[in-house]
């Protein structure tokens, strides 16, 4: 895979680490790519970012899938717990995750509440607490059971821009940070940008 469009790149992460002033990326239409697009870091450098083919706006998706094993936490029956520093325990966003987590994304609706102080803070379906490792969830049964799906969105920003650059043609979902940041930009352009779920 060179970047071309017949073998293109698999990850975002490719792309922000071989991607230089002056190129075009482009993103399949009806596509979803998991991560960010982080700036250049030089000043006036040239990047343009869009899509081609058919279908839907391309997806940049801060989401990150959980589908390791829950388990109760100590002394508690409704609050569950999993590792989110264990990428064997997720899918999706892998490359930029953390633990500082914004929303949870379940079933295609966003639920819970986050709580702050400690996971005995949790009351409620779907409440939800994050620690420098675990992720707590208030639960009637194991998550994974209880949901068929349960994905959580990171403290990141999907498209990091700063002066001349170039953006289109994007949907952005899935962060609990920023969809669009950039610090002291001027000559860029931002246009036609689908923004969800941040």
């Amino acid at each position: 895979y060179n970047g071309a469009k017949w073998a293109p790149f698999k990850t975002l992460t490719k792309v922000n680490a071989v991607k230089k002033p002056g190129d075009t990326i482009l993103f399949c239409r009806s596509g979803t790519n998991y991560g960010k697009i982080s700036r250049l870091v030089g000043a006036n450098d040239k990047l343009v970012i869009g899509d081609y083919g058919t279908g839907d706006e391309p997806i940049i998706s801060g989401y990150a899938k959980v589908v390791g094993a829950w388990t109760l936490t100590a002394g508690k029956t409704k609050i569950w717990q999993i590792d989110i520093t264990n990428m064997a325990n997720l899918t999706g966003n892998v490359y930029y995750m953390n633990t500082n987590i914004g929303h949870l994304y379940i079933g295609g609706i966003i639920c819970g509440s986050r709580k702050f102080g400690s996971y005995n803070n949790l009351l409620a379906q779907w409440d939800f607490f994050c620690d420098a490792t675990y992720l707590y969830v208030y639960s009637d049964g194991s998550p994974s059971a209880v949901a068929t799906s349960i994905e959580i969105a990171p403290d990141i920003t999907l498209l990091e821009i700063a002066s001349n650059h170039e953006a289109y043609n994007l949907q952005l979902i899935g962060t609990g940070g920023h969809a669009v940041q950039g610090n002291m930009v001027k000559d860029a352009v931002v246009s036609r940008l689908i923004i969800d779920r941040i």
